[in-house]
């Protein structure tokens, strides 16, 4: 069923749900448990979600156009196709654990601190976002996509397939582990032997 704009949830529990083309435009949720919920092309636009925790889910291809993220956390979830950089920048907190996150756009955003930790991302665009102090610890970052991005402190311990220029990138105080650092080396052409 279409829900509509007047609609608020606080403190509900959404339980093996599934969604469909829904339109939640300007709803609220607030401290709400999203759990094992299918969530497919569906209208967030204007939203606010509020500590709100998102647990084995499938998200794809919905729109967080203006909507308000603040605290909210992905575990264990499929994400497809989002475009977070849509959302409403004020107060933007979003975090991520065990997630697949594929062809999601974080372009131009402010996520300092934000966590990507044993994340599977792939093609996915980080341009022109402050990821500092990101953590993306044990992550996959297949065919992402870093340009002029603020990666300063971030954690990428663990991390591997990434590829990132550091002539167009900060990566002051980044901490990488080897042998995946090398991978720094790569778009330079530089070839490491070991002997």
């Amino acid at each position: 069923m279409p829900h509509s704009i007047q609609d608020e949830f606080d403190n509900h529990h959404f339980k093996a749900q599934t969604w469909n083309r829904e339109k939640f435009i300007a709803g609220a949720f607030i401290q709400c448990m999203f759990e094992q919920c299918e969530i497919s092309e569906c209208d967030f636009s204007e939203a606010r979600f509020s500590e709100c925790e998102f647990k084995q889910c499938t998200l794809s291809l919905a729109l967080f156009r203006a909507c308000k993220l603040q605290q909210a956390s992905f575990s264990d979830c499929k994400l497809v196709g989002i475009d977070f950089s849509a959302a409403h920048p004020l107060l933007l907190e979003i975090n991520f654990e065990r997630c697949l996150i594929q062809g999601a756009n974080f372009s131009g955003l402010e996520l300092p601190g934000t966590v990507f930790r044993e994340c599977a991302i792939k093609e996915s665009d980080f341009v022109n976002a402050d990821l500092s102090g990101a953590d993306f610890r044990e992550s996959s970052l297949a065919d992402c996509l870093f340009h002029n991005s603020n990666l300063s402190k971030a954690n990428f311990v663990g991390a591997s397939r990434y590829l990132i220029d550091p002539l167009i990138n900060q990566l002051k105080q980044a901490r990488f582990s080897m042998p995946e650092a090398l991978r720094l080396l790569e778009v330079m052409e530089i070839n490491v032997e070991w002997t």
